[in-house]
C-alpha cells in the first residue's frame, strides 16, 4: 500500500509550483500556430484546433496524437521547448531549486479533449504523479494550445485537499467512480487562455470532466526534474532529457557493415522479469527503424552479474551492439564507462534504444554519466 505520508515529501512543497498562472510571449512562442501547422501536415482538412471532432474519428485522434508527439520530439521543437522552460523556470520564477542542471521531458504530453469524451472511454480521470510514476519533486508546465475553460479544462486540487484525499483513497480503497465523483466535489476548473501556461506539481490531483462545451480542447504539458527527487521508472536519458541535448542517435553515424547484434541483460532491476521475447521484439523493431540487420540476438547468462558475455562480445572487432537500455547492466556505473571506453578502443559500436542515443567517442559517455549522475544521485 502506498505510504502517502512518505510521498510528499515537505521539501519538495514549493509556492511557485502549487496551481499558479504565468503569460508567455506568444509572439515568440507561438504554440497555437505551430500544431496546427504540425497537425494539418497529417489531415490537411483541420482549420481550427477547436472543432477537430467534426473532423476527425476516435481512431484518427490515436493517430493524431502519434503524429504530434512526434513533432514534440523534433529538433524544431526541443530546441524552442528548451528556450520557453528556461524563461518559465529562471527568468518568469527566478526559481533557485533549478539554478544549473535540470533535466526536461523528452516526449512533451498531448492532450486532445473533444466533447463528450467520455462516451468514447476518453475521460482522463483524476490523479496524481504517483500513481504515473512520479515523485511531487516533478513540476509541470501545463500550457493550453486552445483557450481551456469550463468543462473543457483541467480541474485541480490544492495542497492539503490532495494530500489528505489521497490517504483517505488508499486507506479505503476507494473505486474509481468514487475517486472520480469525490475529487470533483473539491477541484475546480483551470480557466487558462492561449498564451497562458499553469503551473502545478505532480502532488497534486488533477484530472477531466466530461467535455460539454462542444469545443475541443487541445494542450501540452511538459515536466521538468531536479536531482533531489526520486526518479523511479522516469528515467533520465529515457523519459527526460538534457537542454539542449536532443537527437542523440543519428543514423549516418551508424556503421552498418559491422556484425551486429541485440542484448539484453535479465539480472537487473530495469528489465526484471518481462518476458524475453517482447524486449527481443523491440530491439529488433529498433534495428528496422534504423537499418541494421543484427546477425543475432542473445542474453547475457544468468546470476552472472560481472556480465562475462558482454565483456565478451565487445572485446571482438567489427562489433556493433544495440541494447534496450543505458541502466540495463548488473555492473557499476564505473565499470560502465570501462567498458564504454574499451568499446571505443574496440571500433565497437553501442546503441541504447529507450534514449535514443549511441557511444561513438567518449563524449557520448559524459552525456550517460550526466543521466546516471542525476539518476544514482
Amino acid at each position: 500500500m502506498l505510504d502517502v505520508n512518505s510521498k510528499y515529501k515537505l521539501d519538495n512543497l514549493d509556492p511557485k509550483w502549487d496551481n499558479k498562472k504565468i503569460k508567455y510571449d506568444l509572439l515568440h512562442y507561438n504554440w497555437p500556430a505551430k500544431f496546427l501547422e504540425a497537425t494539418r501536415e497529417k489531415f490537411p482538412n483541420i482549420t481550427d484546433l477547436t472543432e477537430i471532432h467534426t473532423q476527425l474519428s476516435v481512431n484518427d485522434l490515436v493517430t493524431l496524437r502519434k503524429h504530434l508527439e512526434a513533432y514534440t520530439r523534433s529538433a524544431e521543437f526541443s530546441a524552442e521547448v528548451d528556450k520557453f522552460v528556461h524563461d518559465v523556470v529562471s527568468v518568469e520564477l527566478e526559481d533557485t531549486r533549478y539554478p544549473d542542471e535540470y533535466l526536461v521531458q523528452y516526449t512533451a504530453g498531448l492532450r486532445i479533449v473533444v466533447p463528450d469524451q467520455q462516451a468514447k472511454n476518453r475521460l482522463l480521470n483524476f490523479h496524481t504523479g504517483y500513481w504515473t510514476g512520479y515523485d511531487n519533486g516533478t513540476n509541470t508546465i501545463w500550457t493550453p494550445i486552445t483557450d481551456a475553460y469550463d468543462t473543457n479544462t483541467m480541474y485541480v486540487t490544492d495542497w492539503d485537499t490532495s494530500h489528505s484525499l489521497m490517504k483517505r483513497i488508499h486507506d479505503e480503497r476507494w473505486p474509481m467512480e468514487k475517486i472520480q465523483s469525490e475529487c470533483e466535489k473539491v477541484s475546480w476548473p483551470v480557466d487558462v487562455k492561449v498564451g497562458e501556461s499553469y503551473l502545478f506539481n505532480q502532488g497534486h490531483l488533477h484530472g477531466n470532466v466530461n467535455n460539454e462545451t462542444g469545443k475541443t480542447r487541445m494542450s501540452f504539458d511538459v515536466r521538468i526534474a531536479h536531482r533531489d527527487i526520486d526518479f523511479g521508472r522516469r528515467r533520465p536519458g529515457s523519459f527526460y532529457r538534457i537542454p539542449n541535448q536532443y537527437n542523440m542517435l543519428q543514423k549516418e553515424k551508424i556503421d552498418k557493415d559491422k556484425n551486429w547484434l541485440v542484448f539484453v541483460s535479465p539480472n537487473d532491476e530495469y528489465i526484471n522479469m518481462a518476458p524475453y521475447f517482447m524486449i527481443r521484439e523491440y530491439l529488433l523493431n529498433w534495428c528496422e527503424t534504423l537499418g541494421i540487420k543484427p546477425n543475432e540476438w542473445s542474453n547475457e547468462y544468468h546470476e552472472c552479474q560481472w556480465m562475462p558475455k558482454l565483456f565478451d562480445f565487445v572485446s571482438r572487432k567489427n562489433t556493433g551492439i544495440v541494447f534496450p537500455s543505458i541502466y540495463n547492466f548488473s555492473i557499476t556505473p564505473d565499470e560502465r564507462y570501462s567498458l564504454f571506453e574499451q568499446a571505443i578502443e574496440n571500433h565497437c559500436q553501442l546503441i541504447f534504444c529507450d534514449e535514443n542515443l549511441i557511444v561513438n567517442k567518449k563524449e557520448d559517455i559524459e552525456i550517460i554519466k550526466k543521466y546516471y549522475d542525476f539518476y544514482y544521485n
